[in-house]
């Protein structure tokens, strides 16, 4: 579906927003699935987006040694999915070779992204993405802040010219 001008798009690694939800709950004794809509939520209510795209990992990179998962981590994701799908209807993409950065990377550079797009994550390798394209606005919520990040902040955080660098 092609954006409207009136769009803003969150493009989500999903990955990230989930893990980080799953253990935020955990040490508070929330249920994951909700503490994960929350923080959708929180996203939403930050960046006023009107559309989102959840991007999840496939396979992992192989120099990431993660340990085990803890016992219910899929199962409340899988159910986490659900509820966005269900209250939502956003699309949630998935490659098996790919990482969920790679993902979000490439649909930030698509051409089914509106005019402004907000790259959520924690990952601090997607705030490069700030100023990738010419013709977008591009934001970065951080997702361990809970805010949207400034170019300047960015610089001055990495001692860079700019975000892409």
């Amino acid at each position: 579906m092609r954006p409207s001008t009136d769009d803003i798009d969150m493009v989500i690694d999903a990955s990230s927003l989930y893990a980080r939800a799953f253990f935020a709950a955990q040490r508070s004794g929330t249920d994951p699935v909700i503490a994960g809509l929350r923080s959708f939520m929180g996203v939403i209510n930050h960046t006023k987006a009107t559309r989102a795209i959840f991007c999840w990992d496939g396979k992992a990179k192989s120099e990431k040694i993660r340990g085990e998962k803890p016992e219910g981590y899929d199962d409340h994701r899988d159910s986490f999915k659900e509820h966005v799908d269900w209250l939502w209807g956003s699309p949630q993409i998935r490659s098996i070779d790919h990482e969920a950065d790679d993902l979000v990377a490439a649909v930030v550079h698509s051409d089914l992204v509106s005019q402004e797009i907000y790259v959520v994550s924690g990952d601090k390798d997607l705030q490069q993405l700030m100023d990738c394209r010419k013709d977008r606005v591009v934001g970065y919520y951080c997702l361990n802040k809970k805010k949207i990040l400034d170019t300047d902040e960015v610089i001055e955080k990495w001692s860079i010219k700019k975000p892409s660098h």
